[in-house]
């Protein structure tokens, strides 16, 4: 009914062997429309293994979403690998890649401040703020203390922090959606 308002894309680890092949399958036979990332599990966005990749992406106009927020456990062991900051050096090597940067920095103030700051510098990069306004697994409960911010414990907190990520990038390089 409303084309295009869901997108699938490919997940691979960098790491894998083939992992370049199965991403082009992953886009070319099953019709995935880009890439996420996950540095948390263990790499740096920028480590070169990942470099064929972004250039087939690129070719391709396809949008790479790389996760920046900071959790424990499951695949996101590794928090310094997914530093908003270590997005910049692949950008540096990749100018033209449209990126979009999965939460924003979640959990902690400064990686949102370094998601705006990469963002600035990088007209394709977009930043989602999911996590920011609803929380990452926090209860919606008045009497629960979710760490750190959002919409339901800190709402002037939160839409100053938009009203800062908006005069940044302007409200067209802002996203919100979920994976």
């Amino acid at each position: 009914k409303y084309p295009g308002r869901i997108v699938a894309v490919a997940g691979q680890d960098p790491r894998r062997t083939g992992a370049l092949d199965i991403f082009k399958r992953g886009i070319r036979e099953y019709g995935l429309q880009g890439l996420k990332m996950l540095p948390s599990s263990g790499y740096y966005p920028w480590d070169p293994r990942v470099s064929p990749i972004y250039e087939f992406a690129l070719d391709n106009d396809l949008p790479v979403l790389s996760c920046t927020e900071i959790r424990s456990g499951g695949g996101y062991r590794y928090s310094r690998f997914s530093d908003p900051i270590q997005l910049n050096d692949v950008l540096c090597d990749f100018p033209d890649l449209k990126m979009v940067l999965l939460h924003a920095g979640y959990a902690m103030l400064h990686r949102f401040e370094e998601s705006i700051i990469v963002a600035m510098n990088n007209p394709n990069v977009y930043i989602e703020i999911d996590c920011w306004v609803h929380g990452s697994g926090t209860p919606r409960d008045p009497a629960a203390k979710p760490f750190p911010y959002n919409a339901f414990n800190a709402e002037e907190k939160i839409v100053t922090m938009l009203y800062y990520a908006k005069s940044a990038l302007g409200a067209h390089r802002i996203l919100f959606g979920t994976d």
